[in-house]
């Protein structure tokens, strides 16, 4: 898993073609290691989760928020070694925005094996290898879950734009009486 330096040295294709079989490896000894029973269960969780993100009046644009989660898993499930894509920062604008202010969002990332501290959320920071097959599930159970709610979430989300236009409506009537 990369470790060690290779003796002798190897070409820039080489390693490229190395670091693409290490990740198949991951991915296929990740699987292998996570359970039927594991996988039902960390679907039921996630599909739970997302479900109450719907009904949680603070997250605004609820396709958006579940589609940037399912591209943070994407990020680690395709990056397993960078740390960089281990690590949420809450505190960006776009972030806090969608995910970060909302604690639904937050337990999703959760759910999976993210830890909160401060303003930042890490997957197994202090793993250099690590099981990416529950992220896989989130992810693949994140996409299903956008696919099967997509028009209840475009008619919440109408709602809530003709909420708010009635509610400035209503403003603008009482300020001219």
């Amino acid at each position: 898993f990369g470790a060690a330096q290779f003796n002798p040295s190897i070409t820039t294709e080489q390693m490229e073609k190395y670091k693409e079989l290490t990740n198949k490896l991951i991915k296929v000894a990740s699987a292998a290691s996570f359970s039927f029973s594991m996988r039902e269960r960390l679907t039921e969780i996630i599909e739970g989760k997302m479900d109450a993100i719907v009904k949680d009046d603070s997250v605004e644009d609820v396709e958006e928020s579940a589609r940037l989660i399912k591209t943070f898993l994407n990020n680690v499930i395709n990056n397993p070694y960078e740390d960089k894509f281990r690590k949420i920062n809450l505190a960006n604008k776009i972030v806090a925005a969608k995910v970060g202010q909302n604690k639904s969002c937050v337990a999703v990332l959760k759910s999976v094996g993210f830890t909160k501290t401060g303003t930042d959320m890490f997957y197994k920071a202090d793993k250099r290898v690590i099981n990416i097959a529950p992220l896989v599930v989130a992810r693949d159970c994140i996409e299903k879950w956008i696919q099967r709610n997509r028009k209840e979430m475009a008619a919440l989300a109408r709602k809530r734009k003709d909420d708010l236009l009635k509610a400035n409506l209503v403003f603008e009537e009482e300020e001219e009486e």
